[in-house]
């Protein structure tokens, strides 16, 4: 499987310029996390998904003065320890229902409203 750092693209979509996210390896250790966020002179900004027995900890870090995300991902690409590190997109909503059912948070019948044989409406 190819790694994230194979192909990084010339023009990334909207993401904030100056956070990253950081995958840390399973079994990476603190000094693993200090060494990235000191090689990229950022600071820890939140760990997102905290690590288990498959994977190490999603963290979002503030970048350092001066550094690009690109550089920063970069360099991260190169550390033991770093899984991955990806821009912190900025996600927004594509459109909007005009179902009213799920505009009112309502899209499957609740359990006293389940449909019986025979029934012809509701």
């Amino acid at each position: 499987m190819p790694s994230p750092f194979d192909t990084m693209p010339n023009s990334l979509p909207a993401h904030r310029p100056d956070q990253i996210l950081i995958q840390f390896a399973d079994g990476a250790t603190a000094a693993d996390h200090s060494h990235a966020l000191q090689a990229i002179g950022g600071m820890l900004n939140a760990v997102i998904a905290p690590g288990d027995d498959s994977s190490g900890d999603l963290s979002r870090a503030t970048l350092g003065q001066g550094m690009t995300v690109e550089k920063a991902m970069e360099i991260l690409s190169h550390l033991p320890g770093v899984k991955f590190a990806e821009p912190d997109y900025l996600v927004g909503g594509q459109s909007v229902s005009d179902d009213t059912a799920v505009m009112a948070g309502s899209s499957l019948p609740t359990p006293m409203q389940h449909v019986t044989a025979g029934q012809t409406g509701w």
